[in-house]
């Protein structure tokens, strides 16, 4: 947990025999859903429950429970969506599809996500920008500094990777297939 939380979260390998409520997502529905990632949440003020986050299904992405600037937001990456949830009221919830990639930057308090074509960061209050298309697939992340974000993305005119940076105060870009 890279930033401060107002809960303690727990991936589970197996669920464990407690009577606590267990919500499925999407949805935050509680007579079913998908398999994937299954987290117990307890936040600080209130009951804890358990959520079972489903996965893509695409078999791309990656698995991650993260903490956000908001320290009642728990996010949750299942192969592909990425689920932002109020810890507190989880049917308040978030998805992002094809997330391939996430990176935390705590001097400007984002979340930096990548999707399939662009890029885009979450903070303390929300979402704060999106890159426009950085390429027309394939965009990872590869590094980042104080203040700027640095990836890959396939460019179709080369049919090869190109690199593009990003500022992380505006979203602006340089680079990428697509450059502004």
């Amino acid at each position: 947990m890279l930033f401060p939380a107002n809960y303690d979260v727990r991936v589970l390998e197996e669920l464990p025999n407690l009577r606590v409520r267990r919500l499925f997502f999407p949805g935050a529905r509680e007579d079913g859903g998908q398999n994937g990632v299954n987290v117990l949440v307890s936040p600080n003020e209130g009951e804890p429950w358990i959520g079972t986050f489903a996965s893509g299904g695409f078999g791309l992405g990656f698995e991650g429970v993260f903490s956000c600037p908001n320290p009642f937001t728990l996010c949750v990456v299942s192969r592909g969506p990425a689920y932002l949830v109020d810890v507190q009221r989880p049917e308040a919830h978030t998805i992002f599809d094809h997330i391939t990639d996430l990176r935390c930057s705590v001097n400007h308090q984002l979340l930096l996500f990548a999707e399939l074509t662009e890029v885009f960061a979450y903070g303390v209050a929300g979402f704060v920008w999106k890159t426009t298309g950085l390429g027309l697939d394939d965009v990872h992340l590869t590094s980042l500094t104080e203040d700027t974000l640095s990836g890959t993305c396939w460019d179709l005119r080369s049919d090869d990777d190109c690199s593009f940076e990003i500022d992380l105060k505006t979203g602006s870009h340089t680079g990428g297939a697509f450059e502004p």
